[in-house]
């Protein structure tokens, strides 16, 4: 069991060094994705602008891997 990090273009690369996801055979280990607009570097206050955010940015790193928020436990 080798952990894979996900790697794509589509995915918004974090500030900081860390794997937005890593595979591990069939599971995928997501990291929590802020609510930022990584193509504009928008950072609403609004609550609900960020949580629709940081679901879109999630929904990146889950289609990255061919999967979606569908198959999220």
């Amino acid at each position: 069991m080798k952990p894979i990090a996900v790697k794509s273009p589509d995915i918004p690369h974090p500030a900081m060094t860390y794997s937005q996801a890593v595979r591990v055979e069939n599971l995928l280990f997501v990291a929590g994705q802020p609510g930022v607009n990584f193509e504009s570097g928008f950072i609403s206050t609004d609550f609900e602008i960020q949580a629709r955010q940081a679901f879109a940015n999630l929904a990146a790193v889950l289609n990255a891997v061919g999967s979606g928020l569908d198959k999220v436990a």
